[in-house]
Order: C-alpha cells, then sequence, then structure tokens
C-alpha cells in the first residue's frame, strides 16, 4: 500500500501548563508556592503523533486550533517535532483548548478548557484523507462529542480503504461510556487503561474484560501503570505478519525489540503511566487490512520463556485468545504526563515497522517509560536507537 503517511493521528492539540510543588488548591486567596511550572505541547492526539514522528513514521495530525497566542505555539511545537498538522477549517474566533495540569508524586488533576478541541466533525475526516494513509489513530473522543457521534462511520470508511484503525478514548468525564463497546466493533486496536477498560466493559477484572472485546475481534493493548503493559488478541498461529515487506518507513529498519512496558493514560483526556506500560497489536476479522491483521507468536507456538518476551503468557487454547505481556523500564521518573500517549507511538511504530505483537507491547512499554524521564509528553519521547539499546539484553 503505497501512501503518502504512515499513519494519520485525528483528535486534540493545545499547549500543557505542567504546575508542580505545593499544587493542591486551597481558597481564601492563598498564595502557594510552585517547584516547577513548564509550557509544553499538550493533547493525547499531539503526544501520540509527536511520538510516532521521533520513531521515524510519516506523521499529520489532524486537529483544530486556533488563531491565537496558544495555535501558533502549538503549530510552531508541531513543525519542530516533524508533524504535519491537519487543520480542516478557519478558527472563526474560537480559543484553542489549554489544559492546566497540576501534577504531585502519586497523582495530578487536570483542568482544560475546552476550545476547539470538541469542534472536530465527521465529515474533517474526508476519504481523500484517508487514502493518503497506512493507518488512522483517534484519540481523546470524549473531548470530542460531536466527532465521537459518527466515528463508527469514518472507521468503517477507513477499512473500506485498507486503512487499519486504533482508538484510545481516554477518560470519559461524564463515566457514562455511551457507545464505546459498539464503537469498538470496527477497530483493530483498543489502548485503554485499566480503568478505562474496566468501565467500558463493566467486568470486574482485566482479562475478562478484554476477552469480551476480543471476542468481537478486537485486539486490546492495556496500559497497566508499573506492572507494565498486557495484549490480547485472537490466537492464531502464524508469526509471519501480512505486509512485512512494504511496513518499514523509509530510512527506518524493522523494529526488533523486547519486552519493557510503559504508562497508563489518566481521568482527564491524557495518557500517563504509573511507570510506563506496552500495547499491542491485533489480528483481525476477515476483511481488516493486512499490517494488523495477524498478532504474533501464540502461546502455543512458543513456551514461554523462550523469547526475550519470556513475560509473554499465552491464555491461547482453551479460549482462542493469546496473551502477551512486557515489564515496565526502569528509569528516573520526572514527569508521566503523556507517558500512555508515548506508549501508543511505541506500539504504532513497531507494528507498522513490520514488528509482531509481542515486539510491539515491548516497544510501547519502553516508549512509554522512557518518555517520563522529563517534564511533559514531548520533551523526553524516545528515538529509534534510545528503544533498541534498552531492548538489547546485556
Amino acid at each position: 500500500m503505497n501512501t503518502e503517511l504512515d499513519v494519520l493521528v485525528v483528535g486534540d492539540a493545545n499547549p500543557d501548563l505542567v504546575l508542580r510543588g505545593d499544587v493542591v488548591p486551597r481558597f481564601g486567596q492563598v498564595e502557594q508556592m510552585l517547584t516547577a511550572a513548564d509550557l509544553v505541547l499538550g493533547g493525547s492526539a499531539a503526544i501520540t503523533a509527536s511520538g510516532c514522528a521521533r520513531l521515524g513514521l510519516r506523521t499529520a495530525l489532524l486537529a483544530r486550533v486556533g488563531d491565537d497566542v496558544f495555535g501558533r505555539v502549538t503549530r510552531a511545537w508541531l513543525e519542530e517535532r516533524g508533524v504535519t498538522l491537519e487543520n480542516p477549517r478557519p478558527a472563526d474566533g474560537e480559543p484553542t483548548g489549554l489544559s492546566v495540569i497540576l501534577s504531585g508524586p502519586d497523582d495530578r488533576s487536570i483542568l482544560t478548557l475546552p476550545g476547539t478541541i470538541p469542534t472536530l466533525v465527521p465529515s474533517d475526516i474526508s476519504d481523500e484523507v484517508l487514502a493518503r494513509t497506512r493507518h488512522l489513530h483517534v484519540a481523546s473522543v470524549f473531548l470530542q462529542p460531536a466527532l465521537a457521534e459518527g466515528l463508527a462511520g469514518v472507521f468503517a470508511r477507513a477499512r473500506a480503504l485498507g486503512v487499519t484503525t486504533s482508538l484510545d478514548t481516554n477518560w470519559d468525564p461524564s463515566e457514562r461510556w455511551t457507545g464505546v463497546r459498539e464503537l469498538l466493533a470496527g477497530v483493530d486496536v483498543f489502548l485503554p487503561n485499566t480503568a478505562e477498560l474496566l468501565a467500558v466493559t463493566g467486568a470486574g477484572d482485566v482479562a475478562s474484560a478484554a476477552a469480551l472485546l476480543v471476542a468481537s475481534g478486537t485486539t486490546v493493548v492495556l496500559k497497566d501503570g508499573a506492572r507494565g503493559g498486557r495484549a490480547w488478541t485472537p490466537a492464531r498461529s502464524s508469526s509471519q505478519l501480512p505486509g512485512d515487506a512494504e511496513a518499514t518507513p523509509a530510512g527506518q529498519s524493522a523494529p526488533g525489540g523486547q519486552s519493557a512496558p510503559a504508562g497508563q493514560s489518566a481521568p482527564g483526556g491524557q495518557s500517563a503511566p504509573a511507570g510506563p506500560s506496552a500495547s499491542g497489536g491485533q489480528s483481525a476479522p476477515a476483511g481488516r487490512a493486512a499490517p494488523f491483521e495477524l498478532p504474533g507468536r501464540s502461546a502455543l507456538d512458543e513456551p514461554a520463556g523462550d523469547s526475550a518476551l519470556d513475560e509473554a503468557a499465552g491464555r491461547s487454547a482453551a479460549d482462542g485468545i493469546a496473551e502477551y505481556s512486557a515489564p515496565s523500564l526502569a528509569v528516573d521518573v520526572v514527569d508521566t504526563t503523556g507517558a500512555g500517549d508515548s506508549f501508543n507511538a511505541g506500539f504504532l511504530a513497531a507494528r507498522l515497522g513490520g514488528s509482531d505483537l509481542p515486539e510491539a507491547v515491548a516497544w510501547a512499554a519502553a516508549a512509554g517509560s522512557l518518555s517520563t524521564r522529563a517534564p511533559g509528553g514531548t520533551a523526553a519521547q524516545a528515538t529509534l536507537p534510545e528503544i533498541r539499546a534498552a531492548l538489547t539484553p546485556a
């Protein structure tokens, strides 16, 4: 499939103001002292797109930003990171979105001005735009209700054009999770954290929740915080990915890494891990596009412990599900903002680069972990050499 882009990311783009120190608000005109404040590129979609470009994928971001100072700085950040911004319509005076993140040692709170974020609509993602890419990734659907209403149709059009798909819903502020199960039936890969996976399915544990979604053909790649990442996919016997010959982006050798996971999304529309987490791709029902069609090895194909991904466990034979996992990398964590989005980027870079599912889980985990080394979601995003070095046995 010869296309202009490897991945089109759709969703939110805005500045994040990340505050650390005495950040729990006390009203009554109390002045509180901070230890750090950073203005950085934010938005789950923008951070994912930045990570994809840094890992060598030809990347575009379809998002609406305003003509104000926040919009100008967002455009500049994306350009610096090699991401093409597809801004479908003029802002007409609407302000660019903004998030203020109150970041504590073990938790955080996010205050968001939606601005242009919720103004994307399904018609902004035209067939002409879809035909330019190999893969479509959508993020932060609950911040974009107009887009969410017609997103099933967008995914259907993508599939008809041979474009593979992935979805990171992020947290639903209303906690209703309306329509997600139905939407996922048309998605190749779902990339939730634990809280999101349980909320979407209503299940009591992640394995049962994943099984419910895998039954409809969707691969589930879980950002499991400090424990790393896990992936569940319909079990298949082949370890060869269709389309591998064309899957490597120009100038990039096919990813071949090992296990180490990344972060997890936090409520508020942005991904962030507690340790960094990993993700995976999916084997899809007939009719889904080749690069995501087969998972990697199932547990029946290769005994656990045989590969560097010896964390990968198998649930394949009895229930038709193959499961893989990868641990977090040990890093000095500065800020977990956006680690789950970098996790997404690591997964997409590996999978679109020709790696099987276990390797993609490892790449996702490593990318999420490494992104936590600096403030904000993009400053410390992993490079290809860094991931390869991190996943090469000593």
